[in-house]
């Protein structure tokens, strides 16, 4: 069972059985891309992590806005995953939904939610234009609310704190690991909480109920070096300088 919906996207009472605004499968980019490159431009001045932490939460906004009119549990578990991934790669399984079955006004905005998540790791790690995923997560999140506000006030809120903690650096795109934590505007977080906050994270993983969470045995099988769910900040920042 994937862990709980984060507080403040709870408290936002978002989800809603109605659905109150247009969907078109094939003119997607109508709804996820910006008409100005304001809010991407925003994005490309912090770290690669700190977009696809946002990237991530913006994926938690669109899947707990559905949940009363879905009961698949596979964006939930995906997202779940997707911060396990975000520590490290390898925790995560690749998923992409299938495009035949996953249409429609529900299931293509939680495919979306998906797939910005994939794209934002991928472009991490192959140095490409991370802010494109976190611009169009944002967008999607935004179209699909009845209300947009709450989701609004969280963005510009969390933004602002990920732009003044994980600055880009040149020398070190990929930054820091970024919590979960810090994407709550209400959580009091500060950086040096990090390596607590995630390793607590790690160890409230169940990667035998999580289809997307690779198990610790298969992770060794595989050629993973260390231990499995075990995170050290200044390992992780030694690795990543090395990549």
């Amino acid at each position: 069972m994937p862990l709980s919906t984060p507080r403040h996207i709870r408290d936002a009472e978002i989800r809603d059985v109605m659905l109150r605004y247009e969907w078109d499968d094939w003119k997607l980019e109508d709804i996820y891309e910006s008409e100005t490159d304001t809010f991407h431009e925003r994005m490309s001045s912090i770290s690669y992590r700190a977009n696809i932490a946002f990237t991530i939460a913006c994926g938690e906004w669109i899947t707990y806005r559905y949940d009363a009119v879905s009961n698949d549990p596979v964006p939930h578990e995906h997202m779940e995953a997707a911060w396990a991934g975000l520590v490290d790669p390898w925790y995560a399984v690749w998923w992409e939904p299938p495009d035949e079955y996953w249409l429609g006004p529900i299931r293509g905005a939680l495919s979306l939610a998906i797939i910005f998540t994939l794209e934002a790791r991928a472009d991490a790690y192959e140095c490409l234009d991370v802010a494109e995923s976190s611009d169009h997560a944002s967008n999607v999140a935004e179209h699909v609310m009845t209300d947009p506000n709450p989701f609004r006030k969280w963005r510009e809120r969390v933004v602002e704190r990920l732009e003044r903690l994980y600055p880009f650096d040149e020398n070190d795109p990929m930054g820091d690991v970024v919590p979960k934590e810090a994407l709550d505007p209400d959580f009091n977080f500060r950086p040096e909480m990090t390596e607590q906050l995630v390793q607590a994270y790690l160890s409230g993983l169940n990667s035998n109920a999580n289809r997307f969470l690779r198990t610790p045995e298969e992770m060794l099988a595989l050629g993973f070096k260390g231990t499995p769910y075990i995170f050290d900040i200044e390992r992780d920042r030694i690795d990543r300088n090395e990549f």
